[in-house]
């Protein structure tokens, strides 16, 4: 059973930790972010999932479709 994907608008602290998927990428790519630093979920331009950031998906560019954005949160 697949778990229902949930979308909420973004709160301040969401708009504050908010990037595009791209910039996310390259810094996963040059281990600037690492899941050891913190977490994020995937997001739109205007709201924020429940889908948790997987590293491997974003190296391989194999994130769902709608995702244009991160909310990545340092620890």
């Amino acid at each position: 059973m697949s778990e229902t994907i949930k979308f909420n608008p973004f709160d301040e602290l969401d708009e504050e930790c908010l990037m595009t998927f791209e910039e996310f990428k390259i810094s996963v790519k040059y281990d600037i972010f690492t899941d050891d630093d913190g977490y994020g979920y995937y997001a739109t331009s205007d709201k924020v999932s429940n889908v948790y950031i997987n590293f491997s998906d974003v190296l391989n560019n194999t994130v769902p479709e709608w995702v244009t954005h991160v909310c990545w949160y340092n620890k």
